[in-house]
């Protein structure tokens, strides 16, 4: 250890000559050029990510979602499509994947899911008070009905008596219409088994919210036309749906809904989320089977949460980009200064040298192999201590800044 620091002293002096105490002072004027180069710019990115995750945090969750519709009619021949469930589950995954391709993040919590919903259909067998019309239920597949509901009594739907629909009701669709498990119920010609009663969980979340009759039975005001009558919805499982389209021949309205993970946006990332999403919805994604040539409708209610930060961000970019190159001038001024003092102490060792008959190039050598030393060494613990202290996504701006400092490390002196 005793050793080690002359070692470093001597190897130092080799290296600079007679102006080591200015090449070091001109070490310290590159690493603080190149540290305020690359970390403000990082800090403003910082700062504005945060900005943008306070606004996120303000909007409301079931806005933070990319949702897409589509009703299963054939657009040649207007009429209604039969869709299995393979059919939803091939339309989401492309659907997924478009949204992936866009930069949109898919969350996993709380879960996506994809449903096919019949219109309001009549049933019997279910409990009619008196003054009401007869009771009407949508029919409704869903593919995390598990995920988002707590079963009560039996069991969800699944394979049972051939021509037989299993189907499961909440415990306010079951105390409305007097159902339990095992009633017994018709669709027209279709017979209908209720298999469980189960209680919504997340009822807040759009797979209960999104269609009001979905968790509690809704009241159809009367008309002219008939009494007013209850709605509600019954859930069938995946093999249901090749049963009652071919009997019923209803009109199939498919929706996927997916969350949004947008606690890891930044600042950076906002516009090609927005120009991803406005591409989706313009264009919308072909669904349904083969050649059907059903396309559904993209919505989202994301740009109008990131509007606002995008027109303030357009608004104050060109101050902040005048503001970095701004620095970045003044740094390389000041990094100018510093190799003449560098030049100007070594002017006489420079002097001798050329007398005893060193060449122009050799003493370029020398020059530009201590300006890579310091440049090297200033730039690389810039660049730690920068991402050190501004964590996250930075500027790409900035790296070109401490790219320009450096660059003009090597050729000042």
């Amino acid at each position: 250890m005793r050793t080690l620091w002359p070692r470093l002293r001597a190897a130092w002096v080799t290296l600079t000559g007679t102006g080591a105490a200015a090449s070091a002072a001109f070490g310290l004027l590159v690493f603080a050029a190149a540290l305020a180069s690359l970390a403000i710019p990082r800090e403003g990115v910082g700062l504005r990510t945060g900005a943008l995750q306070r606004m996120i945090a303000a909007s409301q969750p079931g806005d933070r979602t990319v949702t897409a519709t589509a009703v299963m009619v054939s657009p040649v021949t207007n009429e209604s499509i039969q869709v299995l469930a393979t059919d939803i589950a091939a339309a989401g995954a492309s659907l997924r994947s478009r949204l992936a391709a866009g930069g949109v993040p898919i969350a996993s919590n709380p879960p996506a899911w994809s449903s096919l919903s019949t219109d309001d259909i009549q049933v019997t067998g279910a409990a009619r008070a008196a003054g009401y019309g007869q009771p009407q239920f949508e029919m409704t597949y869903r593919t995390a009905l598990a995920r988002y509901s707590h079963i009560v009594a039996g069991r969800l739907p699944a394979g049972g008596p051939a021509g037989v629909v299993q189907v499961a009701v909440t415990t306010a669709t079951a105390a409305r219409f007097g159902l339990r498990a095992g009633t017994r119920l018709n669709a027209g010609p279709v017979p209908l088994v209720v298999t469980g009663i189960i209680q919504p969980v997340l009822p807040a979340s759009a797979f209960w919210s999104a269609d009001p009759a979905a968790a509690t039975p809704v009241l159809t005001p009367a008309t002219s036309a008939g009494p007013s009558f209850w709605t509600g919805a019954l859930f069938i499982g995946p093999g249901a749906l090749p049963l009652i389209e071919p009997s019923l021949n209803p009109v199939m309205n498919a929706t996927w809904w997916y969350p949004v993970a947008l606690g890891q946006l930044t600042a950076g990332q906002v516009g090609g989320l927005e120009a991803g999403l406005g591409s989706l919805a313009s264009s919308g994604v072909t669904v349904g089977p083969p050649g059907s040539g059903v396309v559904a409708t993209i919505t989202s209610q994301i740009p109008s949460i990131l509007s606002p930060f995008i027109a303030g961000e357009s608004a104050v970019a060109p101050v902040l980009e005048l503001l970095y190159v701004s620095l970045a001038v003044m740094g390389a001024v000041v990094v100018l200064l510093g190799a003449r003092l560098v030049a100007q102490r070594r002017a006489a060792e420079f002097t001798l040298m050329r007398a005893r008959g060193a060449a122009l190039y050799q003493l370029g050598w020398l020059v530009l192999r201590a300006s890579v030393v310091i440049a090297a060494a200033a730039g690389a613990a810039a660049a730690v201590l920068a991402i050190g202290l501004t964590p996250g996504d930075g500027d790409s701006v900035g790296w070109w800044l401490a790219g320009i400092t450096i660059a003009v490390t090597l050729a000042g002196p």
